[in-house]
């Protein structure tokens, strides 16, 4: 298997040259071996008939013991068969009478070979050759040794061979150049259906697609723009669903808003109706009014505060965040949630004035903490217990902490605290908004807010706020 990070027609141009070069080179071999292996076998039964044929012509010759006549009819059998090398005829005895070479007979031939040995081979500076030898009136009369070269068996060979490489390579050229032309067009399929699928849009007409091919390509194109025709129609069926339920979701989106805003104003409310009912009670006492005009005050200031923050939200104006002193904070904490406090329930803050200011907008601060500690006072409300504002430095942040010892919250509770409109409290009196505004609030401002509750051991609220540099 190829890299896919080569382009379609290197692949098909390497895959081709190797079946190719494996292929032919298979055959080149092949081709020899079995092309010299059967011209051998043709030269052996043509050196045998040539030897047993001049072995009966040189008959008369070898009776008569004429060495002129010998040496012609070895020379015509040179000149009739051009691969013939030499003839030399023998006496009864092995001695030579005559052929090819005159009386200067080499060595490897003054000696007829054994009977039976009909064919042996010899290496010479030219090459290989094959020896033949025949008996004369089955020997009585002597023998005749013939040899043949294997030059034209090798020349043929060789011819074979030159065609099947002349094969192989027009193969390879016309090979490449359709190779080249079926990538070439597949490529250009290719880039058609990625063009069709970049122009894809849902309220505009299918773009165009090579259906009309017969091909892979062309099964692709027509599976691809039937796809587009049923997302086009799934899209249409979704705006439809829309504009039917935007009214109803229009009217949803106000109710969680009014939800909310509700959500964050009880609570300063509650406290500003507690201190206006204390005060209708007597409201000829000046102490009491000197002591609740001002957590009045605060409790206004804040109602206004939350409704600049939800305007901001509406038209999506950023907080204003600056240096918040958590001393003043703590103040504000105490007279704006003392008065919700129940009989069974404690608040104590403790943010000395010696913690850095943090870096947030006042009035978002002292929603989150509201909400906390608020949270917190519901907790520990049935049995009583105290809830705890505490914090510290760490490093760049500081670190406050909302803890309450009340009965803690289970994991299934603790995981799904943050959820919209989660809410363990009864109806009417939790709209589970107050946790995820009061985590986007100090997400907003570059903090954390995390929950840790252990059932039994009551619920800590930490927040990490950026503190400003010293």
């Amino acid at each position: 298997m190829l890299p896919r990070g080569f382009s379609l027609s290197t692949r098909i141009l390497l895959l081709l040259l190797v079946g190719v070069g494996l292929f032919g080179s298979a055959n080149y071999y092949v081709f020899g071996r079995l092309a010299y292996s059967s011209l051998e076998r043709e030269f052996e039964e043509r050196g045998r008939s040539l030897s047993l044929l001049a072995a009966s012509a040189g008959l008369p010759s070898v009776l008569q013991g004429d060495p002129l006549a010998m040496a012609s009819l070895a020379n015509d059998f040179k000149r009739d068969n051009p691969d013939v090398l030499y003839l030399v005829l023998y006496g009864p005895g092995g001695t030579p009478l005559g052929g090819t070479f005159g009386p200067a007979v080499p060595g490897f031939l003054r000696n007829p070979p054994h009977p039976g040995e009909e064919v042996q081979r010899f290496r010479s500076e030219d090459g290989r050759f094959l020896d033949f030898s025949a008996p004369i009136a089955n020997g009585t009369a002597g023998w005749v040794r013939l040899g043949i070269s294997e030059r034209s068996i090798r020349v043929r060979v060789r011819l074979g061979q030159a065609l099947i490489l002349a094969m192989i390579l027009a193969f390879l050229v016309f090979g490449s150049v359709g190779a080249f032309l079926v990538a070439r067009d597949v490529r250009r399929g290719a880039h058609e259906l990625v063009a069709g699928a970049e122009a894809f849009s849902f309220d505009r007409p299918t773009p165009a697609l090579p259906t009309v091919r017969r091909d892979e390509i062309g099964e692709v194109a027509r599976h691809l723009k039937a796809m587009m025709g049923r997302a086009q129609a799934l899209h249409r069926d979704h705006l439809a669903l829309l504009s039917k339920f935007q009214e109803g979701d229009r009217l949803t989106a106000m109710g969680l808003l009014a939800s909310g805003l509700a959500h964050e104003i009880n609570n300063p409310l509650g406290g500003l109706i507690a201190s206006l009912q204390r005060l209708a009670k007597n409201p000829a006492d000046a102490k009491k009014v000197e002591a609740y005009a001002g957590p009045m005050l605060d409790a206004a200031q804040h109602i206004r505060d939350v409704l600049a923050s939800t305007m901001r939200f509406i038209r999506q104006q950023r907080a204003e965040p600056g240096p918040v002193r958590l001393d003043e904070v703590a103040h504000k904490l105490q007279l704006l949630a003392g008065p919700r406090l129940s009989p069974t329930a404690r608040l104590v803050t403790d943010l000395p004035s010696s913690l850095p200011p943090v870096y947030f907008d006042p009035s978002c601060l002292l929603q989150v903490l509201l909400n906390l500690v608020f949270n917190a006072v519901d907790a520990v409300e049935e049995r009583g217990g105290t809830v705890t504002v505490g914090g510290c430095e760490a490093d760049d942040w500081v670190r406050l902490e909302v803890a309450d010892d009340g009965p803690g919250m289970p994991p299934e509770v603790l995981s799904r605290a943050f959820d919209p409109l989660f809410s363990t409290k009864p109806p009417g009196k939790g709209t589970g908004l107050g946790l995820p505004l009061s985590r986007q609030m100090v997400k907003d401002h570059g903090g954390v807010l995390s929950l840790e509750s252990t059932p039994g051991q009551g619920t800590r609220a930490v927040l990490l706020l950026k503190k400003v540099p010293s």
